[in-house]
């Protein structure tokens, strides 16, 4: 019986074998160091992900529960003005009172987009004002940093404009009036004084008192002129 040819005709081919299974080997520890690399950066990033979003997270408790305490506040507030206008004024300036400030309240309601065709009631258009408040809070949190910030320094800005052109205005306002009051003062007919003029009294003349010099007798110089 014949033996059965060997597969390896020459030792190269062994080598060559070996060779590419070490750069196959080689390939896979580089593949798998490269993933452990990408594993632990994504690592890192949810850590500071989520140190992040826990910081918010407590800083959004920490706003609404401010926020509770300040509806809570006025809402003592809102009671005990109630009662002092239900104390104060009659039924009908309540009434007028009460339908002011739903005029006021409408109208922001309207500048928030809100339908107001429907005739809500304040209290429904409060708390439509609140949760639009609460929507566009969280939406200033996902905005950048930077451009939170560039908008709100161009707000400032545009507040402060205003202030002073408010404040200006109420000065030429007030410089009007001052005007109109003194033009209306000129066009009067001048007071005449009646009575006697009051006469400015002279200021006393001032003496001077003659010092009389009084002779001084020594008895030493009288003396002196006998033994002289």
């Amino acid at each position: 019986m014949s033996e059965p040819p060997m597969y390896f005709q020459e030792p190269a081919q062994l080598l060559n074998i070996f060779t590419a299974l070490e750069e196959q080997n080689l390939f896979l520890i580089q593949n798998s160091q490269e993933t452990e690399q990408a594993l632990e950066e994504l690592k890192q990033t949810f850590r500071s992900t989520k140190a992040e979003m826990d910081k918010k997270t407590i800083a959004l408790k920490s706003n609404i529960k401010e926020l509770d305490g300040q509806i809570a506040a006025e809402e003592e507030k809102a009671d005990a003005l109630r009662r002092r206008a239900k104390s104060s004024v009659g039924e009908d300036e309540q009434k007028k009172m009460l339908e002011g400030l739903k005029t006021k309240v409408q109208k922001t309601y309207e500048t928030c987009g809100f339908d107001a065709e429907s005739n809500p009631s304040t209290l429904t258009m409060l708390t439509d004002l609140e949760a639009k408040l609460e929507e566009l809070l969280t939406t200033i949190e996902q905005m950048p940093e930077e451009y939170v910030e560039r908008a709100e320094k161009a707000k400032e800005r545009e507040r402060r404009d205003r202030v002073r052109g408010e404040r200006l205005e109420a000065q030429q306002e007030a410089q009007a009036e001052k005007m109109r009051i003194s033009m209306r003062r000129s066009r009067q007919p001048p007071k005449r004084k009646t009575g006697k003029p009051v006469m400015m009294r002279s200021k006393p003349l001032f003496r001077r008192k003659k010092v009389e010099k009084v002779a001084e007798t020594d008895e030493h110089a009288a003396d002196a002129q006998y033994f002289a």
